[in-house]
């Protein structure tokens, strides 16, 4: 269990502020109605309308516009799941459901960690709409 929190922090810590602001950004560019793999995607997303939360999003639109037919790591892809946890202790918590983008971005950045990485006995990663902690 430790080595598994210490890993979490190392994907927190490796991927930065994206990861802090994760959330507004995935939602401003869902809400922008912006098809990842349509032409001229990246323009129209440069020049959407931000607000003091999402004024870094614009550093992602080249993320959020890629093709989303790109061949990503059958590994790390079987990882990224629905629902919660089957040992999951905080029944409060609801599970959420993973946009098309969340799921680029995430499955992005899982192909960029060494394959050491894939040794760990890890479940997979879920979606929560909101952490009770």
């Amino acid at each position: 269990m430790r080595l598994l929190k210490s890993l979490l922090l190392a994907v927190a810590i490796l991927a930065g502020t994206a990861v802090a602001h994760a959330d507004e950004c995935v939602d401003w560019f869902s809400d922008s109605k912006l098809k990842a793999n349509s032409p001229g995607c990246a323009l129209a997303c440069k020049i959407l309308k931000v607000d003091m939360s999402t004024f870094t999003c614009h550093d992602r639109c080249d993320d959020f516009c890629k093709p989303l037919n790109c061949k990503h790591d059958k590994f790390w892809e079987g990882k990224i799941k629905l629902g919660r946890p089957a040992s999951w202790e905080l029944t409060s918590e609801q599970p959420g459901v993973w946009t098309d983008s969340e799921r680029e971005l995430i499955s992005s950045f899982l192909d960029s960690l060494p394959d050491q990485l894939k040794s760990i006995n890890l479940t997979g990663f879920y979606r929560m709409k909101k952490s009770v902690e």
